[in-house]
């Protein structure tokens, strides 16, 4: 990564989900939980409910879909640019 945040020793990685399947999600959180020095913070399924989540738990990253319930992963991602600029984003998805 171009960028990384400063995290103190010890402290774990706070990663945010934001995916509009459940499944998916928990999938995530599965593979998350196996990496000691990362935690899963919170979870949304569309921009709104990502925007407050990331005000209360501020993640230092957030994964992203690009298709969420309601609105669109790209906006999401230009949001959390300007108003968390220190959070890194990772995007998936299943369209190319």
């Amino acid at each position: 990564m171009a960028r990384t945040n400063s995290k103190k020793l010890g402290q774990k990685i706070k990663v945010m989900l934001v995916d509009d399947h459940p499944i998916v999600r928990q999938g995530i959180s599965l593979l998350v939980a196996q990496e000691p020095d990362m935690e899963i913070c919170g979870e949304a399924e569309s921009v709104s409910e990502a925007l407050e989540a990331m005000e209360r738990s501020r993640p230092d990253i957030v994964v992203v879909d690009l298709t969420l319930k309601e609105g669109l992963g790209l906006e999401l991602i230009k949001d959390v640019r300007v108003r968390f600029p220190r959070v890194l984003a990772m995007v998936y998805s299943m369209r190319d």
